[in-house]
C-alpha cells in the first residue's frame, strides 16, 4: 500500500523506472509524480491508479508476491 508520498519514489527506483516513464505508465503527467515525491497528497483516484500499477509491475518482476 502506498503509506507515504516518498514510497513511491522508493518503488519507482526500485523498479529503474524514472519519474516520465512511471507517469507514462500510471497514466499521470510527470509533474503529478514529482509533487507526489515532493510530499503533495494524491487524489484517491490518482492514490489507487498508482497502487495498482506499480503493485502490477512489482509482482510482475518477482518483487512482491
Amino acid at each position: 500500500m502506498l503509506k507515504k508520498n516518498i514510497d513511491l519514489r522508493r518503488r519507482r527506483v526500485a523498479l529503474g523506472f524514472s519519474q516520465e516513464e512511471i507517469a507514462k505508465v500510471i497514466g499521470i503527467s510527470s509533474r503529478t509524480i514529482q509533487r507526489i515525491e515532493s510530499g503533495a497528497n494524491p487524489s484517491m483516484v490518482f492514490r489507487r491508479r498508482i497502487e495498482l500499477e506499480v503493485g502490477r509491475m512489482e509482482k510482475g518482476r518477482g518483487m512482491i508476491r
